[in-house]
């Protein structure tokens, strides 16, 4: 399986210099490795990582800080198609819980793929149906955003 890098430590690097050279006051956190993608250390469940730096980083500006924290947003009213197994009911979990926007592709035999956090939904249906195709040689997206695709007859 291949691993999509976003960017690695070096280009952070990178960008902490050019927001300093700009004149910006800059703190680099460099935070430790959250499963397989740093980039899901900002979902639901990085939460009790992040944000106690967030936390004093907002009280180091002189911000003030909420007395209790927001709630979690709900989680959307979906089931997940029964074609999933175990391990993809615990992705389609992870997928409803994420930001927009967002696509979920099903194969007829229970592979899938998902992507979220994207500018478009067409950008998310194609990641998704991308990532679903590594595994299967027909998928369709059946969830974008939080809704499902209802099929034409």
């Amino acid at each position: 399986m291949r691993k999509t890098i976003f960017f690695g430590p070096q280009l952070a690097e990178q960008f902490k210099q050019a927001f300093a050279e700009g004149g910006a006051s800059v703190e680099f956190i460099r935070a430790a490795a959250f499963g397989s993608d740093g980039h899901r250390l900002f979902s639901q469940a990085g939460i009790p990582v992040w944000s106690g730096l967030v936390d004093g980083f907002l009280k180091r500006q002189g911000l003030v800080m909420r007395a209790t924290p927001l709630p979690p947003l709900p989680r959307p009213a979906l089931a997940a198609p029964t074609a999933l197994s175990a391990n993809g009911r615990n992705a389609f979990e992870t997928y409803l819980m994420s930001p927009p926007h967002k696509a979920f592709a099903l194969s007829r035999d229970g592979h899938f793929g998902w992507q979220s956090g994207q500018r478009t939904t067409e950008l998310a249906s194609g990641g998704a149906h991308k990532f679903c195709r590594q595994s299967a040689k027909i998928c369709e997206v059946v969830f974008v955003d939080d809704a499902p695709i209802l099929k034409s007859n």
